[in-house]
């Protein structure tokens, strides 16, 4: 798994386009089209936040990205909007979990797990570290430090 890790991150090492890395990662992924301007703005003004350069430059080239299972490792952006606006809002939610006002949700596992970013006090995504979210017991672990990691770390299975 490690030395997969390690290996893959070698293949992709200096590549720019989004959609040659995914490809390289896994053949069986599923990229799209760009994703809609629109719906970033609505995302970056309905919570108060920027996305992270690396997000935005992964929707400049396609809207999101399915697993070979068909789960958005990344949300669509009007599935990220969507998704964002149920935790926050779901009154079951808000009995079960900690408010989800401080976090970014940007993809999901499929088994009910969710990535995402955490948001500073002042409203900031500072790192691009990403988190994944255990909905089993309501906590948070880090996953991978970019993007390109998570889906490197997705393909190996570390997330299994």
């Amino acid at each position: 798994m490690i030395e997969n890790h390690r290996s893959l991150h070698e293949k992709i090492r200096g590549m720019k386009e989004w959609k040659t890395k995914i490809t390289l990662i896994s053949d069986e992924w599923k990229i799209t089209d760009p994703a809609n301007p629109d719906f970033i703005e609505q995302i970056e003004h309905k919570f108060h936040i920027r996305l992270p350069e690396e997000l935005l430059n992964l929707y400049n080239e396609t809207n999101g990205v399915k697993d070979q299972f068909s789960y958005d490792i990344i949300f669509p952006v009007q599935d990220l909007l969507k998704r964002n606006q149920e935790m926050r809002n779901d009154d079951g939610f808000k009995s079960l979990y900690m408010p989800f006002d401080h976090l970014l949700f940007i993809g999901e596992y499929g088994n009910g797990d969710l990535f995402g970013y955490p948001i500073s006090m002042k409203g900031k995504i500072k790192k691009r570290s990403i988190f994944i979210w255990n909905h089993e017991n309501d906590s948070w672990e880090w996953a991978a430090m970019s993007i390109v990691d998570l889906f490197i770390r997705a393909i190996c299975g570390f997330f299994d």
